[in-house]
């Protein structure tokens, strides 16, 4: 991927904020952004990612930080889909453009000032970024929080678990192993690009952050299946919308933990486990 240009961050891994030095965060962006919804292959997706991440980090927008995270993890899932490490690898496709389709509709709303449309945790995440707050990891956290609490059951629903619903969550706890095994190219990624400083962290931590992090994942997963089948046995629109409004409570909530200002990677992380 190209580089543009590193990132300032001081040692606590946080981006300067107006305090400390000029901000070089704009909160309003002045570039084109690649903002294509209906993509039909897995390769298209992840163009229109990395596309995504070079505008937004040519912007100096903080949303790229869970962009290129993304683009990480979209990577591993596709490489093994292609290993055929699913039972139903055109289910996991689908599975995985429909994830992409919603993080894009909501990002998309979200710049075209349509905040009724932008699920309650992407837009505590793309405010946060638009006041240029925040460390670099509540900007991760925040991406993923919304990714897998608030997206992910819509994305099973769109990607359809009936009529073998055992094999569609066998492939769906599949993912977990492949989560597990990209965490630390996902972390060397937002290093290398956005904070340098998180590799002092991760020493200081060896491997707990790793191994909490897939819990903390592999517990949002497991609520996020049960989220879709509470989706998909909806007998009415009024019930599913109780649903959806449930799922919009679940993910806002740890949103605004995550999004709450600290000091340090080491006390976000405090503050986050609690919530598991």
């Amino acid at each position: 991927m190209k580089h543009i240009r590193e990132l300032p961050t001081d040692y606590e891994g946080r981006i300067p904020s107006d305090g400390d030095a000029p901000n070089p965060w704009g909160s309003t962006l002045h570039v084109f952004l690649p903002l294509e919804v209906d993509y039909s292959t897995v390769d298209q997706a992840r163009a229109g990612l990395v596309a995504l991440e070079d505008a937004l980090r040519a912007a100096n927008d903080r949303r790229a930080v869970f962009v290129g995270a993304y683009l990480t993890i979209t990577s591993a899932m596709n490489e093994a889909i292609e290993a055929g490490e699913f039972m139903d690898a055109d289910w996991a496709r689908s599975y995985l453009l429909h994830f992409v389709q919603l993080y894009m509709e909501s990002f998309r709303a979200f710049e075209q000032g349509d905040l009724d449309h932008v699920p309650t945790a992407w837009r505590v995440a793309f405010e946060l970024s638009a006041k240029g707050e925040g460390l670099t990891l509540q900007h991760l956290l925040l991406g993923v929080n919304a990714h897998i609490n608030n997206d992910l059951a819509i994305a099973l629903m769109r990607s359809g678990i009936d009529p073998d619903r055992p094999m569609r969550y066998d492939d769906h706890t599949n993912v977990n192993e492949v989560l597990k095994r990209t965490v630390n190219a996902l972390q060397d990624h937002v290093e290398r690009y956005y904070s340098p400083a998180l590799h002092y962290f991760d020493e200081i931590l060896g491997n707990w952050d790793e191994e909490f992090s897939c819990l903390m994942v592999d517990k949002a997963r497991e609520t996020a299946w049960a989220h879709c089948l509470d989706l998909v046995d909806c007998s009415c629109e009024e019930d599913e919308a109780v649903v959806m409004r449930r799922i919009d409570d679940h993910a806002g909530a740890l949103a605004r933990v995550i999004a709450t200002p600290h000091a340090s990677p080491l006390s976000l992380f405090r503050a986050v486990r609690t919530c598991f």
